[in-house]
């Protein structure tokens, strides 16, 4: 059974994103939904209600180079 039924890549530890991969540091940071077995929180990965996650996918184009960004709602136009 896989770990997640829906996922996206936000960055994986691999070169060219990571010159050099630390060992044991995971395989990389995917955005994915809660998981009701161990709670909300992650490993350092974004996690988001199955509802709130399935919309994302269908709006996410990876051909427009998207980028999530984890911010204060009053800072978004930083970025």
């Amino acid at each position: 059974m896989p770990a997640y039924t829906h996922f996206a890549v936000i960055t994986y530890y691999m070169a060219p994103n990571v010159p050099t991969p630390v060992p044991n540091a995971g395989s990389g940071i995917f955005l994915h939904e809660f998981s009701t077995s161990s709670g909300n929180a992650t490993a350092g990965c974004v996690a988001v209600s199955h509802t709130n996650l399935v919309a994302i996918l269908r709006w996410l184009n990876p051909a427009l180079s998207p980028r999530i960004v984890i911010s204060p709602y009053a800072n978004l136009n930083r970025y």
